[in-house]
């Protein structure tokens, strides 16, 4: 690419990127990162040329690791599904892990034979989302991440406006934990389903998720234990319209034209 081309991607690489900071709206960031996506696999431009401090870190860099998502209350699966998918789509790798916080505790009760509890404090377990790839990767990963969680949260928050009143008036009951959970679960899976497509339809995209052999390598050298997720209720009418949300974003059909 000629110089000025170069400048150019590198320009509208910025504007993206700054959609998916929270320059507008969480789904036209989360949105955006699709059209990123797609503008690094055809410019041949990095993280790296985009952001001074990221260019910097990159210098010999190796791979490491960032905590993007942690709770006190366990990793949903959603969030868990989005993250593979996302850390994918930015050639890193993704994991849960956990651990004990030393700032909040909670309460337990220890039995000295049939009598007596005597009442203490241990730690809380925080549950994280892990993402371990090269350092502009990580970076750019964990900004689409932190974009689509809270893409999801909005796009759950229009749907339930409009499907509260409908399902109520028609004799059903309105169970939002139940609607909700199938919905982001519906939304994760959007994600993931356009993030494939781009790849299998994009050969330079296809070439751009390919993870760095150094980051293959560390992952293979590591052990990972297995996280199984409880049953959970499903409403398949929430899943599909989570699935049509997520999946439109994904695809980056609320990305403006000018961006």
């Amino acid at each position: 690419m000629a110089d000025s081309e170069v400048e150019r991607a590198i320009e509208k690489a910025r504007k993206l990127l700054a959609m998916i900071q929270g320059a507008t709206t969480d789904s036209e960031a989360a949105a955006a990162s699709a059209a990123l996506q797609r503008l690094l696999a055809h410019s041949g431009i990095t993280m790296a040329d985009i952001d001074v401090s990221v260019a910097r870190d990159a210098e010999g860099a190796r791979p490491s690791r960032d905590t993007v998502y942690e709770s006190k209350a366990g990793i949903p699966r959603w969030v868990s599904s989005l993250a593979a998918a996302v850390s994918k789509a930015y050639r890193c790798e993704a994991w849960l892990s956990s651990y004990e916080s030393k700032t909040d505790v909670q309460r337990y009760v220890v039995y000295h034979g049939f009598f007596d509890p005597v009442y203490g404090t241990r730690p809380k377990t925080v549950s994280t989302v892990v993402f371990f790839g090269m350092p502009e990767d990580v970076a750019m990963a964990r900004r689409v991440f932190s974009a689509t969680v809270g893409a999801a949260k909005n796009c759950w928050k229009e749907w339930s406006r409009q499907a509260k009143p409908c399902m109520e008036s028609r004799g059903y009951e309105w169970r939002p934990a139940k609607y909700r959970l199938s919905y982001y679960e519906g939304f994760a899976r959007g994600i993931a389903d356009a993030y494939d497509e781009l790849a299998r339809t994009d050969e330079c995209v296809a070439l751009m998720v390919v993870k760095p052999e150094a980051v293959t390598k560390a992952v293979s050298k590591m052990h990972f234990g297995t996280h199984r997720y409880g049953y959970a209720a499903h409403d398949h009418g929430a899943y599909k319209s989570g699935h049509a949300a997520g999946y439109g974003v994904g695809m980056g059909d609320r990305v403006s034209a000018t961006a």
